[in-house]
């Protein structure tokens, strides 16, 4: 526990005892995998919205470019 207050997310719990200690190391072995999965989700979403973010951006500046070099043009 102390490994991941630490932020170490890669590691695993082996407990084989049939208590509550066994079902709380398994429980906190889910709780990690789950962790982990939900910071790879996020950090797709978070890098999905740049992308897009970018995008929206780029199809703004392109008719102003074209617009202002007509401009220029004429």
């Amino acid at each position: 526990m102390k490994a991941v207050e630490r932020g170490d997310f890669d590691i695993s719990v082996d407990v084989s005892a049939k208590n509550e200690i066994g079902d709380l190391a398994k429980d906190f072995t889910i709780m990690i995998a789950q962790i982990k999965e939900l910071m790879v989700r996020n950090k797709e979403e978070h890098d999905q919205k740049r992308k897009s973010e970018l995008l929206a951006l780029q199809n703004q500046i392109t008719p102003q470019f074209i617009n202002n070099k007509l401009d220029s043009i004429v």
